[in-house]
């Protein structure tokens, strides 16, 4: 598996390291001096630059191994539900059946966000500099359309729908917009008590329907207006893989809070859109309309990053 071949070669790694150290600190038995010091420094600078390498492998490896776990998951899921009508009511009701399938949604949020974890944790910072100044260089040429958001990193429009809100906003509107929702992200207990529970209409693919979902208190009509023009629109969405405030939610690779500590970002069909999504009617790539209804709200779209999350909008336009 790809996962077990990393961690692999992470070891591997560690160990040849070690025994370059080890080989390094041996000579000092008749090696002595300023010399020895200068080659011995060298040496552990060396090894202190590639050991967070090893640590990125088998990071990487946990990714690959989880997602094999969050795969068969999703396949378990699709065949139990598959079942449904030979399930119930012969083996069980409805509510231990939608029990079980309740715990199998959360096992594969949980693998899910393992994955995000791992591979923030994989991130190469020199490597992501280099792609993003790849990306930028591109732009250049028309390739890509690039712009640089309010976190002061560069994006790059992965979509043929470079509206104008998705194409950053200048440092004088995030201040304003982060102002607007109270501020840079506190304690639990000070987000909290930014938030508000509000009902918001959804399409379920046959009929409005309404759900619950906790956003900043200050957002309450964006999310309420932009959610009305999808219902209007028929674009089905689906509540148990939809939710904006999250307080613990994974921070962003640059180890800031994620917007959804603030209640500005909604994470949408997240089962049919995780990175570029899936292709399917409940996916936003390729749907203009979708893009534009949360764009005239002031959300940016995740997709337009230079690695898409086309499941993510986010009202500060980080």
């Amino acid at each position: 598996m790809a996962g077990s071949n990393a961690v692999s070669t992470g070891n591997e790694l560690s160990s040849t390291l070690d025994s370059y150290k080890e080989k390094a600190t041996s000579l000092d038995d008749f090696w002595k001096g300023t010399s020895y010091t200068s080659f011995n420094g060298q040496v552990t600078a060396f090894i202190d630059e590639y050991r967070p390498i090893v640590d990125q492998l088998n990071s990487f490896g946990n990714a690959c191994d989880n997602y094999i776990l969050y795969e068969k998951a999703r396949k378990d899921k699709e065949e139990f539900e598959s079942m449904k009508d030979q399930l119930v009511p012969d083996v069980m009701n409805i509510s231990t059946y939608n029990a079980e399938l309740s715990e199998m949604n959360r096992s594969i949020s949980t693998l899910k966000s393992a994955i995000m974890e791992a591979l923030s944790s994989a991130g190469s910072l020199t490597l992501e500099a280099t792609a993003l100044n790849a990306s930028a260089a591109s732009s250049t040429t028309g390739d890509t359309t690039s712009t640089t958001d309010t976190a002061g990193e560069t994006t790059a429009a992965t979509s043929q729908y470079a509206i104008t809100p998705h194409t950053g906003i200048s440092e004088e509107e995030r201040a304003a917009r982060v102002a607007m929702v109270g501020g840079e992200c506190g304690s639990q207990e000070e987000q909290d008590s930014k938030m508000t529970t509000i009902d918001v209409p959804y399409w379920d693919g046959t009929q409005e329907q309404t759900m619950k979902l906790t956003v900043n208190s200050n957002l309450v009509d964006n999310y309420q207006n932009v959610f009305r023009q999808l219902t209007n629109m028929h674009w089905t969405v689906d509540p148990t893989y939809t939710g904006a405030y999250d307080y613990n939610h994974t921070p962003r690779p640059s180890g800031a809070p994620s917007d959804h500590t603030l209640g500005s970002a909604v994470d949408i069909n997240w089962d049919n859109n995780w990175n570029t999504g899936d292709g399917s009617s409940a996916a936003v790539r390729g749907n203009e309309q979708v893009i534009e209804a949360f764009a005239s709200q002031g959300f940016y779209w995740g997709g337009d990053w230079s690695n898409p999350d086309d499941m993510h909008f986010t009202f500060t336009g980080y």
